[in-house]
């Protein structure tokens, strides 16, 4: 598992920001804004786990443009 993580956790930032564009081409992205904004104190970094998500801020920043 640990030799494929990387191509894993790569997979699955794409798909966040992938859903993220799908959500401006719908002109949706000011609801799903404020619902990152709502979720967002729960994404905290965790120094000694690997994430396969990226971090709300990171997807806010990404849809503010």
């Amino acid at each position: 598992m640990l030799l494929t993580y990387n191509k894993w956790a790569h997979f699955g930032w794409q798909r966040d920001f992938l859903a993220n564009d799908y959500t401006v081409a719908l002109r949706f992205e000011q609801p799903h804004m404020k619902l990152l904004h709502l979720y967002r104190h729960v994404d905290m970094a965790q120094p000694f786990l690997l994430s396969n998500r990226p971090y709300i801020a990171e997807r806010l920043d990404r849809l503010a443009g």
